[in-house]
């Protein structure tokens, strides 16, 4: 039972991300009546499932093959493990690939003319223009930047054996 958690983290990661897809569907199914926006709706639900589900297929393949033995190997950013470096890359992929639509391809007007599909809030701040949607994706990409960070220089778990190699 002691294992249950590190083994199956990935399969509460695809229900979460399911039930977000869900309740983003639930906020949105008015809206979706106007043909000019359900196109664009659809397009955000759709992608939202995609880019978040795969780091989840990621981490349960690695699981489930012994590639990994559990959650606590994708914290450690350092690892040589293949499938560690996948997920990584995956996540870094999806941040790149994020800012070249939100800032060129006009994904934060996008996002604008579909209120109420992608909640971005912190505190009181809310991403509902394009502009602040720009502002709310460099400040949250500078937060991945430090915790990527964080876990690269940082030992914890090495001595615990949470990490250990």
């Amino acid at each position: 039972m002691a294992d249950f958690i590190p083994k199956y983290f990935w399969v509460l990661g695809i229900a979460i991300t399911f039930l977000n897809v869900f309740l983003m569907w639930t906020r949105i199914r008015g809206k979706m009546k106007n043909p000019d926006l359900s196109k664009g709706y659809q397009q955000l639900m759709q992608g939202y499932l995609m880019v978040m589900i795969i780091p989840w297929l990621i981490m349960g393949v690695g699981i489930t093959s012994g590639m990994a033995e559990g959650v606590f190997d994708f914290v450690n950013i350092r690892s040589d493990q293949f499938i560690v470096q996948t997920f990584f890359g995956y996540i870094l992929g999806v941040w790149i690939v994020g800012f070249y639509w939100i800032f060129f391809r006009k994904g934060a007007e996008f996002i604008e003319r579909h209120p109420g599909a992608l909640q971005m809030r912190f505190f009181v701040f809310r991403a509902n223009t394009a502009i602040s949607v720009k502002i709310f994706y460099v400040l949250f990409l500078l937060g991945i930047i430090f915790v990527f960070f964080v876990l690269y220089n940082t030992n914890f778990g090495y001595t615990t054996g949470v990490f250990a190699p």
